[in-house]
């Protein structure tokens, strides 16, 4: 049984689950993706990490849509030993260590309007 008959492909889909539904192509991401909170399910760091590490840009572009004003609000932003100005300047930081060209472009896409400068400063705890 390699291929599914039209007629029982949207009997199978019925009994999916949306929060399974949204990952299996582009017209039912855009349908499910925003009704969903996929930060409750996966937590904001480790969902947008594996994005960008799997270097989805279509997912990524969607997200940035979605989150980019709020993510330019969230101020101080703390990964391990690196301190970030926002959140945006860590998804850069995150974009460059995992090598995702696609991304990098999306987010220089929408970073035009706002400072893309990298900086981050690693912190040492002294006694």
């Amino acid at each position: 049984m390699e291929k599914v008959p039209e007629d029982v492909f949207p009997i199978i889909l019925s009994y999916i689950n949306p929060k399974y539904k949204y990952n299996l192509n582009k017209i039912l991401f855009n349908k499910y993706y925003e009704s969903l909170n996929l930060t409750k399910l996966y937590g904001t760091h480790s969902y947008l990490a594996k994005v960008i590490r799997s270097d989805f840009s279509f997912i990524f572009d969607n997200i940035c849509k979605i989150k980019w004003d709020k993510w330019i609000s969230l101020k101080k932003w703390i990964y391990k030993y690196y301190k970030f100005d926002n959140f945006t300047k860590y998804i850069l930081f995150l974009i460059n260590n995992s090598e995702a060209h696609k991304c990098k472009n999306i987010y220089l896409k929408y970073c035009e309007n706002t400072t893309c400068s990298y900086k981050s400063r690693k912190r040492k705890w002294s006694n």
